[in-house]
């Protein structure tokens, strides 16, 4: 009776520590993907307007979350207006 309570106790243990280290390891993660943002947003987001400014405020303020806001709303539609440009100048003659 004490062997299997002091086994219960180990595997306890054992799921905390991994559940510790998996949100570690989700935390280091989410702030690499949050730092790869701010960089992608600062050196490739358009000068005009106030658009640059804007995002970064949101990536920094709200971390993670602004990440993924950046990812999945506004990254894609820069993209496709850089390849609207790209399309733009090749079909331009010379």
């Amino acid at each position: 009776m004490v062997e299997t309570a002091y086994n219960c106790r180990m595997i306890g243990n054992f799921i905390g520590v991994f559940f510790l280290l998996l949100v570690i390891v989700g935390m280091i993660a989410g702030t690499i993907f949050w730092i790869f943002m701010i960089v992608e947003c600062a050196t490739k987001e358009a000068d005009t307007g106030n658009t640059k400014i804007v995002w970064i405020i949101i990536l920094v303020f709200t971390h993670v979350i602004g990440a993924l806001l950046y990812y999945f709303v506004r990254r894609p539609e820069r993209l496709r207006e850089w390849r609207l440009a790209q399309k733009r100048t090749s079909e331009t003659p010379l």
